[in-house]
C-alpha cells in the first residue's frame, strides 16, 4: 500500500466477496497473525466453521480498491489456516502472487452509441425516456432547451418537453469531448407570448387609425367616418 511502483494500492479500502465465504476487510490496528507494515489487509472464512474445501479450492474477488496510477509489479501475500488432520497449525501457509500494474486502456469513442428516447413523437407535456449504450466509467452529461444537466455515470435520462427538443449526449474520452444528438418532435407544440404579442400590435393599429382620424388625415377608415359623422361644414371650410 502507497503511491510507489511496487505498492498495488493507495489506501486500505475496499471489500470482498467469494461462494459460501464472507471476505472482510481488516481494519489498521487489529490484533491478526498478519505482518506489520504498509499493507491492506483481508480476512476470508467459510459461512459453516470448519467448512471443507475441494481441490478446485476457492475464488475470491476483491473489489472497490484504489489502485495505484503508476505501472509497475506489485505483490500479494495470501496466508492460509487449513487441516486435513483435525490439528490445527500453529503458523498460516505462505504464499506471494505478483501482480503486473499497467495504465487502463483509453475508451474509444465508437464505445458510446444509441442514444435515443422511448418515443420520437409524443404529445406537448409527455416525460420522454432518454438512454444509451456506453462504458459505465464515463461521465455524462445531457444538454437541452439551453439546459445542461450531468448526470454522471447513469446512461438514462428524463425529461418533460413541450415542443420539438433536440437532447445533445456529450462525453469526454483521451481528452476530447465527444457528441451525440437525437431529436423527439411534438404533435401538438406550446407556443408561448405569440398570441399575446398580436393583440398588442393589433391594439396599436386601432390606436394610430384613431389618432390619424384626430388629425384629419385622409385614410380610407378617416373619411368614411366623416362622411358618416355628417361634418360637411369642415369639408366648405377647405
Amino acid at each position: 500500500m502507497g503511491n510507489l511502483a511496487q505498492s498495488l494500492v493507495t489506501a486500505g479500502a475496499g471489500d470482498g466477496q467469494a461462494p459460501d465465504w464472507t471476505v472482510t476487510r481488516i481494519e489498521p490496528g487489529t490484533q491478526t497473525a498478519l505482518p506489520l507494515g504498509d499493507y491492506a489487509h483481508f480476512k476470508a472464512e467459510p459461512r459453516t466453521p470448519n467448512s471443507p474445501v475441494d481441490v478446485s479450492g476457492i475464488v475470491i474477488t476483491l473489489k472497490n480498491l484504489k489502485i495505484s496510477p503508476l505501472p509497475g509489479t506489485a505483490r500479494i501475500e495470501i496466508r492460509e489456516f487449513a487441516t486435513n488432520t483435525g490439528q490445527w497449525p500453529h503458523s498460516p501457509a505462505f504464499t506471494r502472487l505478483a501482480l503486473t500494474k499497467f495504465p487502463a486502456p483509453k475508451t474509444p469513442a465508437i464505445a458510446v452509441s444509441d442514444f435515443r428516447a422511448d418515443e420520437l413523437e409524443v404529445t406537448a407535456g409527455t416525460s420522454v425516456h432518454l438512454q444509451w449504450k456506453g462504458p459505465s466509467t464515463l461521465d455524462y452529461t445531457v444538454s437541452h432547451s439551453g439546459n445542461t444537466h450531468p448526470v454522471g455515470k447513469q446512461r438514462t435520462y428524463q425529461a418533460t418537453v413541450d415542443r420539438d427538443t433536440t437532447f445533445q449526449l456529450s462525453y469526454v474520452t483521451s481528452e476530447t469531448t465527444h457528441y451525440l444528438t437525437t431529436t423527439v418532435t411534438v404533435k401538438n407544440p406550446k407556443l408561448t407570448g405569440a398570441g399575446s404579442g398580436r393583440r398588442r400590435h393589433g391594439h396599436r393599429l386601432t390606436t394610430r387609425e384613431k389618432q390619424d382620424t384626430h388629425r384629419g388625415r385622409r385614410t380610407p377608415r378617416a373619411r368614411q367616418t366623416l362622411g358618416n359623422s355628417g361634418c360637411r361644414g369642415h369639408s366648405k371650410a377647405q
